[in-house]
C-alpha cells in the first residue's frame, strides 16, 4: 500500500488536469467566502496586486536571475498569480473576522490552493515525478569527503578485465563488496579556471572500495538553471538507476559525478570562458583532472561521458565539441522528465562503452 502511494505520479495529463481544477476551484471558493457586499472589490484589488507582483517576478527572473526568456514557463507564473490572489483574498476574509467559520474554511481552502499551485509549477519542470521523489528511498551509503581516502592512501587500481579475473578467482582483498555504493559531496579544485562552483555530488560504486580497485568509466552530469548538483540524486532518480545497475553487475557501475556548471541556483554563465567565469576551462580541465587524480577511473577517457538537462544538456554539447578528447560521448536534453526516463538507457550505454 505504501509503495503504491509513493509511486503515484505527480506529472502527466491526469495530474495536470487535477492540479488546475483544484487551483481554479479553490480560487473561486475563496472569492465566494468573501461577504457579498465587498466581494467584487476585494477580488479586483487582490488580482490587481497579484498581477503587479507576478510581473515583478517575471522581471526578476529575466534580469536579476538572467534566465533566458525561452526557459520561463508561463504556467508557473499563471499559478503564481492565482496563488497570490488567493492569499490576498484570504487575508481579506481573515481581517473581517479572525475567529469565524469563514476564516477556518478559507484557511483550509488556501492550503489546497497553494498545494495545487505547486503541482502546476511542477508540471513545467518535472522535478518531482511521483510522491517518492519528495522523500526518496535511500539507494546509497552516505559519506563525508574526509572519509574518502586520499590518492596516496588508496589501493592500486587495475583494469576492469583484470579486476573481474581477481574477483572470479576470489583474490580480492575486499571479497565482500558493500551492498550499496557511496554518495559523497566534495569540492572540486579549480587551479586553472578559478570558477566558484558548488560541491560536486559523487557516487562511488561498491567495486571502488575493493583492493585492488577496478578502473571504472565516468558519467559526468550537470543540472539546469535553476538547479544544483544534488538534483540528480534527490529528484532526478539517478540513485535508483545506479543502485539497480551495480546490484545486478557484481558491484560494478560507472563513477557518477554530478557537477555544478552554473555557480549558483539561478545563475546562467553560458558555459564558456567569459567575465561571468571560466566555465569551459573548469569543465574541460579542472573537473577531468580532479576526477583522474582523485578516483583512479579508467584512464581511457573515451569511456567517459558528460550530459545534462536544460542548461546542462546544452553545455554538455558545447564541451564535447570544443574538447572531444575529454569525454567520449554526450547525451543531453532540455526536459528533465524526458532525461529521467532515458537515463537508464544512457547509463547502460556508458557502462557498455566502459566495458562493464
Amino acid at each position: 500500500m505504501i509503495d503504491t502511494l509513493r509511486s503515484l505520479p505527480l506529472t502527466g495529463t491526469i495530474p495536470m488536469v487535477i492540479a488546475w481544477a483544484l487551483l481554479l476551484l479553490t480560487f473561486a471558493a475563496l472569492i465566494a467566502l468573501v461577504p457579498s457586499r465587498t466581494r467584487t472589490r476585494s477580488a479586483l484589488f487582490s488580482c490587481g496586486i497579484s498581477l503587479v507582483l507576478t510581473g515583478a517576478a517575471v522581471g526578476a527572473a529575466l534580469w536579476l536571475g538572467q534566465t533566458p526568456a525561452n526557459e520561463l514557463r508561463p504556467a508557473s507564473f499563471a499559478a503564481l498569480f492565482v496563488d497570490l490572489s488567493s492569499i490576498f483574498i484570504f487575508v481579506r476574509v481573515l481581517v473581517r473576522k479572525f475567529f469565524s467559520w469563514r476564516s477556518l474554511v478559507s484557511l483550509l481552502t488556501l492550503i489546497v490552493n497553494l498545494a495545487a499551485g505547486l503541482l502546476v509549477a511542477n508540471q513545467s519542470y518535472n522535478l518531482y515525478p511521483d510522491f517518492d521523489s519528495f522523500f526518496p528511498t535511500s539507494h546509497y551509503n552516505q559519506a563525508t569527503a574526509e572519509q574518502i581516502p586520499e590518492p596516496d592512501q588508496q589501493p592500486a587500481s587495475v583494469s576492469l578485465a583484470e579486476w573481474n579475473q581477481l574477483r572470479t578467482a576470489g583474490k580480492l582483498q575486499s571479497a565482500n563488496l558493500p551492498a550499496k555504493g557511496t554518495r559523497v559531496s566534495m569540492p572540486v579544485p579549480t587551479p586553472h579556471s578559478g570558477f566558484h562552483a558548488r560541491n560536486a555530488e559523487v557516487f562511488l560504486p561498491p567495486a571502488w572500495f575493493t583492493t585492488p580497485r577496478a578502473q571504472l568509466p565516468v558519467l559526468t552530469l550537470m543540472n539546469g538553471t535553476p538547479g544544483g548538483p544534488t538534483q540528480w540524486f534527490e529528484e532526478g532518480g539517478l540513485a535508483k538507476v545506479v543502485d539497480h545497475y551495480q546490484a545486478t553487475h557484481n558491484g560494478i557501475a560507472p563513477i557518477v559525478v554530478s557537477i555544478d556548471a552554473t555557480g549558483d541556483v539561478a545563475a546562467n554563465p553560458v558555459c564558456t570562458d567569459s567575465p561571468k567565469g571560466k566555465v569551459m576551462t573548469y569543465l574541460t580541465q579542472d573537473v577531468t583532472d580532479w576526477i583522474k587524480q582523485r578516483f583512479s577511473p579508467n584512464p581511457n577517457q573515451k569511456t567517459w561521458t558528460i550530459g545534462g538537462f536544460s542548461y546542462g544538456g546544452t553545455c554538455a554539447l558545447q564541451v564535447v565539441t570544443n574538447s572531444p578528447t575529454r569525454y567520449g560521448m554526450v547525451p543531453g536534453g532540455h526536459d528533465f522528465g524526458v532525461w529521467r526516463r532515458a537515463i537508464a538507457e544512457d547509463f547502460a550505454y556508458v557502462a557498455q562503452r566502459g566495458g562493464l
